[in-house]
């Protein structure tokens, strides 16, 4: 899990050269929350405003919801799922610009959750999509399995390892666990 997390950062790193690493960030926060809820989104959006002040600052979405019903359903999807395939395959910017878009969507209620996949190829991605944000990564992202194997390795390790029911939210703070 540890080894696969994807962090948002305010800016993309600029390339660097062979064997140069990114600059330190000082703040890691992972924030453990199912987007499917309101409160998890509100969590979410609250966290990608506080990225956008802070240079030294990198942020982890930790997917913790109940049981998928959908989850065999590969032609459904759902709003968790479509917020980690913004993650996995955009750059940290466009993934943030993405994931807001997303996120306001949500909570304006503009579409029913699970979505047929089609229909988010079609209207969700060009939505939230931004200027020159080419979304067909993220579109193949959702038609792999890997994203479902993902959010369930993620709410598995919600469960275990720091000991949080499906649903609630936590926020971790350079390994430092504050639940609510």
């Amino acid at each position: 899990m540890l080894s696969s997390q994807r962090y948002l950062v305010r800016a993309d790193e600029p390339e660097s050269a062979a064997g140069d690493q990114p600059e330190p960030r000082w703040l890691t926060i992972w924030l453990v929350a199912d987007l499917a809820t309101a409160s998890g989104r509100q969590l979410a959006q609250n966290a990608l405003k506080a990225l956008k002040k802070s240079n030294q600052m990198r942020l982890a979405l930790v997917h913790n919801g109940g049981k998928d019903k959908n989850a065999d359903n590969v032609k459904e999807v759902s709003l968790p799922l479509v917020a980690d395939a913004l993650l996995a395959r955009l750059p940290s910017t466009a993934a943030k610009q993405s994931l807001n878009k997303l996120l306001l969507n949500a909570a304006a209620d503009e579409h029913q959750w699970p979505m047929p996949l089609d229909e988010v190829g079609r209207q969700l991605l060009d939505q939230i999509g931004g200027h020159g944000v080419g979304m067909e990564p993220v579109e193949a992202e959702l038609r792999a399995a890997k994203g479902r194997r993902r959010l369930a390795m993620q709410a598995g390790f919600a469960a275990r390892e720091l000991g949080l029911a499906p649903g609630q939210r936590a926020v971790l703070l350079n390994g430092q666990v504050d639940q609510f």
